[in-house]
């Protein structure tokens, strides 16, 4: 699978809400988490958007889910929350499109459908909170943060599940 480059200081990244809707209020925590991680934000049109439950009609969170993947500027896609309705806009580019510029998606949940389309053209992707956990933050969010900015941010990463120390050589 083609691993998209690690994060470094000054790199952009978007957020967008392919799914559910979210406020401002639920995404300030990761907002801050970028500054610290000293990450330039780039926010989707629609992020704030409302359409009975979504972010948005399905046209507008497709237009988010495209400009941010092929803004050549931003090197990770971070989804705000699942829920439902990605499914709606997974076919909004081809598979040129998306293999043109490997970039990290992160999310779960429903975002899994986007997972699995750039998983099957080879492109690794982060099942991994999104960034309306980073407001809600208790134990086992921390750690599993902790771990996204181990695979974002470290040559060699190493993380530690029920009690069993797993390590790789090259790729996460």
């Amino acid at each position: 699978m083609t691993q998209p480059p690690k994060l470094k200081p000054g790199d952009a990244v978007a957020l967008i809400a392919p799914a559910r809707a979210v406020t401002r209020e639920e995404m300030q925590a990761f907002a801050v988490w970028c500054q610290q991680k000293n990450l330039v934000l780039k926010v989707g049109k629609h992020l704030y958007g409302r359409f009975y439950q979504f972010s948005g009609t399905a046209a507008e969170r497709a237009v988010d889910f495209k400009n941010a993947w092929l803004d050549p500027e931003v090197k990770a896609v971070f989804c705000a929350r699942g829920g439902y309705g990605s499914v709606h806009i997974a076919d909004t580019l081809s598979d040129q499109e998306l293999l043109a510029n490997p970039k990290w998606l992160i999310g779960f949940s429903d975002i899994t459908t986007l997972h699995l389309k750039l998983n099957k053209l080879g492109l690794q992707t982060l099942h991994a909170p999104m960034p309306i956990h980073w407001g809600k933050l208790h134990e086992h969010t921390a750690e599993n943060i902790e771990r996204v900015e181990k695979v974002f941010f470290e040559e060699k990463v190493e993380i530690e599940l029920n009690n069993q120390l797993i390590y790789n050589k090259k790729e996460f």
